[in-house]
C-alpha cells in the first residue's frame, strides 16, 4: 500500500486571492466601460442596462471566489464550483426572465456586458490555471 501524499488536495500553484483581486477589477473595469459603451449607444437605458449586467458577472465572479476560498481540499473545490456553476446558471436565468420586461434598460447593452464580462473571466481564469506551478498528484494505483 502507498503512502499517503500529504500535498493532494493543496492548491500550491494558484494564488485564489490574486486571481479575487484580479475579478474585482475586472469587475470594475466591465462596469466603467460598459457602463460608458451602453450609454454613447443607447443613452440612460443603456448605461443602466450595461450597469445591470455588469452586476450580475460581478455577483458570478464573487461567488466563484466565495466557493474558492471556502474549500479545503481539491476535490471539494471541484464539487463546490460545479453546484455553483449550475447555481449561478438558474440565477442568471431566472434574472433574465425577470428583466425580459423591463423598460428602464437596454436589453442589448445588457447582454453584451454579461457576454464581455463572462469572456474576460475565463480568459482570466484560463490563465491562472495555465501558469500555475501544480505537482503531480498519485493516481489510484499511487502512480503520478
Amino acid at each position: 500500500m502507498s503512502e499517503p501524499n500529504p500535498t493532494r488536495g493543496k492548491p500550491e500553484g494558484i494564488d485564489y486571492r490574486a486571481v479575487t483581486i484580479q475579478l474585482a477589477v475586472l469587475s470594475g473595469v466591465l462596469a466603467v466601460g460598459g457602463g460608458l459603451a451602453g450609454y454613447f449607444a443607447a443613452g440612460p437605458k443603456g448605461l443602466w442596462g450595461a450597469l445591470l449586467g455588469a452586476a450580475i458577472v460581478g455577483a458570478c465572479f464573487g461567488a466563484s471566489a466565495l466557493v474558492m476560498h471556502l474549500s479545503k481540499t481539491a476535490e471539494a473545490k471541484a464539487r463546490n464550483l460545479l453546484i455553483a456553476w449550475f447555481g449561478k446558471l438558474i440565477a442568471l436565468f431566472m434574472a433574465m426572465l425577470a428583466l425580459n420586461q423591463a423598460t428602464f434598460i437596454s436589453r442589448p447593452a445588457l447582454g453584451a456586458t454579461i457576454l464581455v464580462g463572462v469572456i474576460a473571466s475565463l480568459a482570466l481564469e484560463g490563465r491562472v490555471v495555465w501558469s500555475a506551478r501544480l505537482p503531480p498528484q498519485a493516481g489510484p494505483a499511487g502512480r503520478p
